[in-house]
């Protein structure tokens, strides 16, 4: 009894003594890099690397290469403390699998990895790499360029929460994230909610994949920002070569200079076809105003997508490849804003491109009356451009809506675009193409009865229409059928045929189109010659609401046969 006494004393007198060593707080006291004794890596008297099995705090060992060597050989985290910059002089080399490098700083007290040499900065070669939550600054004046701060030359890896720092004075800060793999060198990546800013660099993300025998296949990419102070030598984006299925989410990057911001490209011989299923959805794309650069860029690839937003260039959207190295684009349901030239350029080899839903605002804003919305050039086939809203509220306007230029163009669709009056400085359609598979479709403009597109429409906003009558016994003088049309229209021609018609007649019966309003012939045929009746091509217009009768104007006489089974049909469009 008196033992277990004593020990209820001394465990007292240990809490009263020393009340804030609890044995998780001693334990959280580590040697820093300068072997004094430190807290600045733990969080509310916690050390984080105590959350992770395998783990390594960077403020323990001279840098992440030290770090990272003395992690197991299947990998483990490097944790970043916050308030903590770390300096890299040299390359450091990830080559173990399952590396994961995780800063605990916040905005206020941020965690920093400085890459201070011209080099690489981070070489990945060990799969399944993370970062996470880092500041990854360029240190270094001296130029860098095409020099990535994270190069992946492995399959599979995260970067996440990352801001990407320029140095201000670099002549070029080189690439923040660089892959350039194939098959199971390249792919399975994941780049989410990071940030780049500040001076000139290369690019932002630079995929690429040559003529190897795999694709470097899935690159995910989500809610990517470029500040507006940064440029880029190359394009913010580049995809370029044997690359397969790169979906991108949220990718809100633009180009302050005069250059591009997402260029979907095959320089690297990967041979047609290549990138190919590229997606781009609820993106926003600017390149330096008005007079600036293009936006969106596409050399090359099959089945791309781009869906959102593209303002601030001197032209939006350009697809530049062949036939054999690009077809399947849909550029649908984007807003063009502040666009200096021409929103969307199409090639001679244009093949299997989609222009639809769009909003059209502001563009060709460089000079009225010169630019064109859509420029298609000459020969351009196999597109369709349907169902887009225009509108341009400046004083400088388009030249057309869209102008396909003189040549052989054909197989393509022009249908059902909605502008207000006065947006275009000639007109909306200006149709060159000499082909004969094409679909012309009205315009639905807010002006009534304007015309949208050219002569050559099939169908446009005054649609050709028919009316049709029959009358059994064409003899006497009489009236059959009503039309009363709620809109002007014009009379195109009156056509009928009669069996059989009549024969010996001291007088032929004369057939007409007849206006009961105002009680005037408008356009007749005489069946004394044949069967077939045809008045030829006429334009006889018709206010709206008149009433207009089939009529019997002169009855047929001394017929050795009477006509019969009279089939009368009169076309008129709409005003």
């Amino acid at each position: 009894m008196s033992n277990f006494i004593f020990f209820v004393v001394v465990l007292c007198l240990w809490i009263v003594v020393f009340p804030a060593r609890s044995l998780s707080a001693l334990s959280s006291y580590v040697k820093s890099a300068d072997n004094s004794q430190s807290r600045a890596g733990t969080i509310g008297g916690e050390q984080p690397c105590n959350a992770f099995a395998n783990a390594r705090c960077l403020n323990q060992f001279s840098g992440l290469q030290a770090a990272h060597n003395d992690l197991p050989n299947k990998g483990g985290v490097i944790i970043v403390p916050p308030n903590y910059t770390d300096t890299e002089t040299a390359t450091v080399n990830i080559s173990k699998p399952g590396v994961s490098i995780i800063c605990m700083g916040r905005s206020e007290i941020p965690s920093s990895i400085t890459i201070n040499h011209a080099g690489v900065g981070l070489h990945i070669t060990g799969a399944y790499f993370k970062l996470q939550g880092c500041d990854l600054n360029v240190g270094t004046a001296a130029s860098r360029s095409n020099v990535p701060l994270i190069d992946a030359a492995v399959q599979g890896g995260m970067i996440t929460e990352v801001r990407f720092g320029g140095n201000a004075s670099s002549r070029n800060n080189g690439i923040a994230f660089s892959s350039s793999g194939a098959g199971f060198g390249g792919g399975l990546w994941t780049l989410r909610d990071l940030l780049i800013w500040q001076g000139v660099w290369t690019s932002f993300v630079s995929i690429t994949s040559g003529n190897n025998p795999h694709t470097a296949a899935d690159f995910h990419l989500f809610n990517l920002i470029s500040q507006v102070n940064t440029s880029f030598t190359d394009a913010s984006v580049v995809l370029d070569g044997k690359l397969d299925t790169v979906v991108m989410d949220q990718l809100d990057v633009g180009n302050s200079a005069p250059g591009t911001a997402l260029h979907i490209r095959n320089t690297l011989s990967a041979g047609p076809g290549f990138p190919r299923w590229v997606r781009c959805t609820d993106c926003s794309l600017e390149a330096g105003g008005n007079t600036g650069g293009t936006a969106l860029k596409i050399d090359a690839g099959r089945d791309i997508q781009y869906h959102g937003y593209i303002a601030s260039a001197k032209t939006g959207a350009a697809i530049t490849g062949s036939s054999s190295e690009t077809n399947g684009v849909d550029l649908s349901h984007i807003t063009f804003t502040n666009i200096g030239q021409s929103a969307i350029t199409l090639p001679a080899s244009a093949n299997r491109v989609k222009i639809a839903d769009n909003n059209f605002d502001d563009i060709c804003n460089q000079a009225t009356n010169t630019y064109d919305g859509i420029s298609v050039a000459p020969n351009a086939s196999e597109f369709s451009i349907s169902g887009n809203m225009w509108r341009n509220n400046g004083a400088k306007k388009c030249r057309y809506g869209v102008n396909v230029a003189g040549g052989a163009s054909n197989s393509y669709i022009v249908a059902m675009e909605e502008y207000p009056s006065g947006t275009f400085g000639t007109s909306f359609l200006k149709d060159g193409g000499s082909g004969t598979n094409k679909f012309l479709m009205g315009a639905m403009s807010t002006t009534p009865n304007s015309i949208g597109l050219s002569s050559n429409a099939g169908l446009s906003s005054s649609p050709r229409m028919t009316w049709s009558g029959f009358l059994p016994t064409p003899v006497n003088v009489q009236s059959f059928g009503l039309l009363v049309p709620d809109q002007a229209i014009t009379i195109t021609r009156l056509t009928g045929s009669v069996l059989p018609p009549p024969a010996g007649c001291g007088t032929f019966p004369v057939y007409s189109a007849f206006d009961n309003t105002t009680q005037t012939i408008l356009v007749s045929v005489t069946p004394s010659k044949a069967a077939t009746l045809d008045s030829g091509s006429v334009s006889i217009n018709v206010p709206a609401g008149h009433a207009l009768l089939f009529r019997v104007t002169t009855a047929a006489s001394g017929c050795t046969t009477n006509p019969a089974n009279l089939s009368i049909t009169m076309e008129y469009k709409m005003q």
